[in-house]
């Protein structure tokens, strides 16, 4: 296992990651609907990467394929590794739904290629890792519809979107809406 909380640009320019989507339908326990609502994660000061910001849940794609290269399914078990890991959840499905590279601009010469998965899981108990310091459980139809008009319209939205995010700034948030539309999950 590599440590990734001050990597060498010049020894690893480019850092393979898995970006996990995670949502979920089940009832919200104060507000009793059961809207899809997707989890943002607050990120701590003490971790590498995104400090302060919100961002799916994430972690180093560490895991290398027979062949030699980060495969589909190696990036797949990192996601279960890391919804495990960082909010205590189990999914019921994953896909994998996308990749992205991100010239990171607070390192230069850093790239991020992230894959991206969405995770669905069956409840909203998250458990917290030293990683991050909060979470937010955002209903998926306000983040499409902040994405088609820019409108917000929900206050944990509001929140993301005011103090910061990464999958906004990567347009992550944008491929995530895009996969939620293609899968009727709006």
């Amino acid at each position: 296992f590599r440590h990734y909380n001050f990597p060498n640009v010049k020894e690893e320019p480019e850092i393979p990651v898995v970006l996990v989507f995670v949502t979920s339908c089940a009832e919200h326990p104060r507000k009793k609907d059961s809207v899809r609502r997707a989890l943002f994660m607050k990120r701590g000061f003490e971790i590498g990467a995104m400090r302060g910001k919100w961002s799916p849940i994430a972690g180093v794609d560490d895991q290398v394929g027979p062949d030699g290269t980060y495969g589909d399914t190696e990036s797949l078990s990192v996601a279960v590794s890391e919804l495990w890991g960082e909010a205590g959840l189990k999914s019921v499905s994953l896909t994998l739904f996308g990749e992205n590279r991100y010239a990171d601009p607070n390192w230069v010469g850093r790239t991020w290629l992230q894959k991206l998965v969405h995770a669905e899981v069956d409840k909203l108990e998250v458990t917290l890792n030293w990683e991050n310091y909060g979470y937010a459980w955002i209903p998926v139809p306000a983040i499409s519809h902040y994405i088609a008009t820019g409108e917000i319209q929900d206050p944990y939205l509001s929140a993301f979107v005011n103090e910061g995010n990464v999958v906004e700034e990567q347009g992550n948030l944008v491929r995530f809406i895009e996969y939620c539309r293609r899968s009727n999950l709006v």
